[in-house]
């Protein structure tokens, strides 16, 4: 085997290794702020007028959330 059959293998193999460690992720996430900010919206009617563009349901993490 060459070294440069070698080194290809080796990248093939950490290309692998980072596709699967990439799936275990769990994206950063607080349940206790999404509630916050859920809260702090229907408490305050012009709330979501002041950060409806740079908020959307992707932002949070658990679906019910995503759904309010």
């Amino acid at each position: 085997m060459s070294a440069r059959t070698g080194s290809r293998q080796d990248a093939s193999f950490h290309t692998r290794n980072e596709q699967r460690i990439e799936h275990l992720r769990v994206p950063p996430q607080s349940i206790d702020a999404e509630q916050a900010v859920l809260g702090g919206l229907m408490l305050d009617p012009n709330a979501f007028d002041r950060v409806a563009d740079a908020l959307n349901e992707e932002d949070f993490y658990r679906r019910d959330h995503q759904l309010v």
